[in-house]
């Protein structure tokens, strides 16, 4: 069997080149070379960094291509790439970041090599004779016809229309690192029934649920259909590539033979894979061109096996630091397309817009954990953490895609209409031209699955004192400064009396002091901070515990930093790749889950005896304005409780920055205030009088959100739903909010839009919902929904709203602190709908232990209709005592003034005092006095 390569000779290549790649960026018209390497050159106005190279007649759907130095591929969705697909439907000190120090994607070996892969050019098939059904699940291998190396492919159906796909060799040399289930993923997800719909030599078709998974053989790809609508495509772009595992060859002396194909299972097996080689290789339909030679089946492994002979697979230096990757290369990378999607959202931590830009024109976006100070705004750099989450949404539904890896990886992203042809003909919609986005994941390895008294003076309400590294003993971790902390029990307990907090800091890093007690104890037992290692978490953890934490009490809690990890004389300031972990597995294999297991170990400490923010951000008003995208990014992934640092970190806010920042941040889960040793003190108190004031009317307006806050985490334990949203979750089918990431949502219930620029007293807010209805929290003014208003926003005022329909309890008395809080009363605050109507819930425990988790705890719902107030169990198998009471409720938006007030509490009715403005027909009824546990109704 022979293959056949092609030229044109001396005319034009046609429109799309299928199985070729373009060599450079010529412009269209020139002819086609071959090389003495025997590739094919084709012109295009395409240049190989483009990743997807079709001609115009083929334009591409939307992907996304992402590539890891990983050591297996896992996709949950439907590969180790491990992905989760979900269908969820409908339902002065630092001026900037010294760029220098931390890698683009050019100095990136592994990434080079996928980004410069021939799209649609794949050269995987599926061997569909191996395939094997099991009922929840079919296993199926994929040959590599380049290099006859065989994968194991797992596509599995999982409850709630999610899908999974698991990629790994078939027979390793190394075994690949995969994150325990149990670690990142809680369990094994719980699987339900598939059926083949349609079976052939060439794909077949299983569905579950309103579902349907495509698997075609050659070349290999998977498509994802939900109600008849193909939402999700791997390998739609031919991007696929994993590095398989293999031994150094020595270099070869001259004249000696090249090495031979590894050896087939059986003679049948091999005269198939020489059929299919031929088959892939001679996908070529352009006109003019003839045939130039025939070379021996093998003689050439194209690019792919080339690339094992390149200096850098086997190591690698950036700057002055070396990885000698022992193990060579094993990268895994493959494009996912979210067919029908122009918005796409995730990937943190990145200082960026929510909704993803394309990558077409510069790096893709990094993930890999690293300390960056002063990052850059609006880049795709890596930060502090990395959440391989993706989210894609339009009016109709939403997906997801889950990239279960750990390594070093990056993202790149292009966007543009697709025609749909071989998927559309399938589920009978025939050509159809649709929105699509672009995705090319790629990874390095893994498979493809003392002020305490002045704010009383002022009467600024907070919960806790955090303390940085400065606190330890000469930067000693569970130590503290005899000189700056002479009792620190003494002292945590004056602030615990008050129902305040202490928070202090712990590292990753162990000083190297032979008298140091955890340095000592951690070499005695041969330990590194490998936090990978169980054994080295239970030894952490126990660090926590009082007769080791020495000056600790109940009332200290701890904060984990620098746990990317950050090393400051590392490469790229963080660990060597090479650096070995338990297992034999090397950084470069489990990087971006360190942090992860550190925080774990941490939490195990505290619970014997966790929240995310934004990083290391400036004092300037740009870092306030992508700190709201930033933070809808995380809410989206499921890290909830994020915040920024209010004011900046670095540098020195002017007192309007300040101030503003306050206002935004009082309404974002996370809320702290946090600086450089090296800032100016800015604690509220030392600010003007007039920002003072309003700097404490923003924390004390926070605090009476409170209850709201906690009722919303309480359903995000429930459900997963953030507190904090975008708004086109809420309004999936409303186009204008797609790309909206300057307001947004708290819960259901309140629009916020924060001022983020200098000099701003007033700012257009989009009110969302046609027939709805929004009210000022502060004047009671409403505002029609489904059109942008310009709103005054002095600096006294931060513009934020609450939608018609809602009731929102609220707890107004002045405190110190939270804990001072707890038996205090509720306000309702209840704005009615254009029908007169609106609901709400409320969630109560003893707000400091896991008992809530045994049924101790309250769920309340609130309704009104009707003119008539109820308050219900919204839980009939909970049950908790509580002093918490209704002290009174607001209603807004009544058609008519009321003439009184009752109240029924099981038959036994009461008069109940009541006021009326006819300014936006707002009534106060006063002292119902029923305790918060009991049904009652109103009217």
């Amino acid at each position: 069997m022979f293959q056949e390569l092609y030229t044109c000779p001396g005319s034009v290549c046609g429109p799309a080149v299928e199985g070729a790649g373009f060599l450079g960026s010529k412009a269209a018209g020139d002819p086609c070379l071959l090389e003495k390497e025997e590739k094919l050159t084709c012109p295009s106005t395409y240049t190989l960094m483009d990743v997807h190279v079709l001609g115009p007649e083929y334009p591409i759907d939307q992907a996304v291509t992402f590539s890891s130095e990983i050591r297996t591929l896992i996709v949950y969705a439907m590969a180790t790439i491990q992905m989760l697909v979900g269908l969820l439907l409908l339902s002065d000190l630092v001026e900037s970041v010294s760029r220098e120090n931390f890698k683009t994607c050019n100095q990136s070996s592994f990434c080079k090599r996928h980004r410069r892969l021939r799209s649609d050019a794949s050269p995987y098939v599926v061997l569909m004779e191996t395939m094997q059904i099991q009922p929840s699940r079919i296993e199926v291998q994929i040959l590599n016809t380049k290099n006859n190396v065989r994968l194991l492919m797992q596509v599995t159906a999982i409850k709630d229309n999610t899908a999974r796909l698991k990629i790994n060799e078939l027979n390793p040399l190394r075994k690949r690192y995969e994150i325990p289930v149990g670690d990142v993923l809680v369990g094994e997800p719980k699987t339900q029934d598939m059926k083949v719909l349609v079976r052939s030599g060439s794909s077949i078709s299983l569905g579950f649920e309103e579902n349907k998974i495509l698997i075609t053989s050659r070349p290999f790809r998977v498509d994802f259909i939900n109600k008849e609508e193909p939402v999700v495509s791997i390998n739609a772009q031919g991007l696929l590539k994993f590095e398989h595992s293999r031994e150094r060859n020595p270099p070869q002396n001259e004249g000696e033979e090249e090495p031979k194909e590894p050896p087939m299972e059986n003679q049948a097996d091999k005269k198939k894979v020489e059929h299919v080689w031929f088959l892939t290789i001679n996908r070529v339909p352009f006109g003019n061109c003839k045939r130039l030679l025939p070379t021996k089946e093998g003689e050439k492994k194209g690019n792919e096996e080339n690339d094992a002979n390149e200096p850098e697979t086997w190591e690698e230096t950036f700057k002055d630091f070396h990885d000698s990757k022992p193990y060579g290369p094993s990268s895994v990378g493959v494009d996912v397309s979210f067919r029908g999607f122009k918005y796409v959202y995730g990937i943190p931590e990145h200082a960026e817009s929510m909704a993803l830009k394309t990558t077409k024109s510069g790096d893709p976006y990094r993930l890999f954990n690293l300390d960056v100070f002063g990052y850059e705004l609006y880049n795709p750099m890596a930060l502090y953490g990395s959440v391989p989450v993706m989210l894609a949404h339009n009016e109709k539904q939403t997906v997801g895609v889950f990239w279960h890896n750990a390594a070093e990886s990056w993202v790149d992203i292009s966007f543009n209409t697709n025609f749909l042809s071989k998927v559309a003909d399938i589920v009978g919609r025939g050509r159809n031209e649709r929105p699509q986005t672009n995705t090319h994941w790629i990874s390095e390895s893994g498979v493809i699955d003392v002020v305490d008294a002045n704010f009383d003076i002022y009467d600024i309400p907070y919960d806790v004192i955090w303390l940085d590294i400065d606190h330890a003993d000469g930067k000693r971790y569970f130590t503290w400064d005899a000189r700056k902390f002479s009792n620190p029990i003494e002292m945590v307990n004056n602030i615990a009396s008050k129902g305040r907090k202490m928070v202090t800091i712990v590292d990753p890093h162990l000083k190297v002091d032979g008298n140091y007690r955890i340095n000592k104890e951690a070499k005695d037992q041969g330990f590194w901070p490998d936090f990978t290692n169980p054994k080295v978490r239970q030894w952490w953890a126990s660090k926590f515990l009082f007769d080791d934490y020495k000056g600790s009490t109940a009332d200290l809690f701890t904060w984990n930093d620098m746990n990317e990890p950050a090393v400051f004389n590392g490469p790229e300031i963080t660990l060597h790749k090479d650096a070995k972990h338990m297992g034999g597995f090397e950084n470069s294999d489990l990087h971006n889950i360190y942090g992860y297991y550190m925080q774990q170990a941490t939490a195990e400490g505290q619970l014997l005896r966790s929240a995310a923010w934004t990083g290391d951000n400036a004092a300037e008003w740009s870092h306030l304005k992508v700190s709201i995208p930033m933070l809808l990014s995380l809410s989206l992934v499921g890290i909830t409780h994020s915040g920024a640092d209010v004011g900046g970190f670095f540098n020195n806010p002017d007192p309007e920055l300040l101030t503003r920042w306050y206002q935004a941040a009082a309404f974002q889960p996370f809320f702290r205030a946090h600086a450089h040793e090296f800032s100016k003190r800015r604690e509220p108190y030392l600010q003007p009088k007039k920002n003072m004031q309003v700097i404490r009317d923003a924390i004390r307006a926070r605090y009476s959100y409170l209850p709201l806050w906690y009722t919303l985490f309480y359903e995000g334990e429930q459900s997963g739903a953030p507190p904090m949203r975008p708004l086109w979750v809420e309004y999936p089918t409303d186009k204008r909010t797609f790309k909206m990431d300057d307001e947004y949502l708290i819960g259901t219930s309140l629009l916020v839009k924060p001022i983020t620029e200098k000099g701003q007293t007033g700012t257009h807010v989009y009110f969302p919902g046609k027939d709805q209805l929004w009210y000022d929290i502060a004047s009671y003014n409403s505002y029609k929904g489904g059109q942008s208003t310009y709103v005054e926003a002095p600096l006294s005022k931060i513009p934020v709203f609450q939608k018609g329909g809602s009731i929102i309890p609220r707890k107004m008395r002045i405190r110190r602190s939270s804990g001072l809080m707890k038996h205090d009363p509720f306000t309702l605050v209840v704005c009615l709908d254009k029908s007169g109507s609106a609901t709400g819930s409320l969630y109560v425990d003893d707000y400091n232990s896991f008992n809530y988790r045994k049924g101790e705890h309250l769920l309340r719902s609130f309704s009104f209709q009707h003119n008539e107030f109820h308050s219900r169990s919204g839980d009939k198998f909970c049950s908790f005592s509580t002093k918490e009471w209704v002290e009174k409720i607001v209603i807004i938006g009544l058609s008519a003034r009321p003439t009184k007030a009752i109240l029924n509490v099981k038959g036994v009715e009461s008069s109940l005092q009541l006021s009326y403005s006819s300014d936006n027909n707002q009534v106060i009824i006063r002292k119902p006095g029923v305790n918060i546990a009991k049904d009652f109704i109103r009217y």
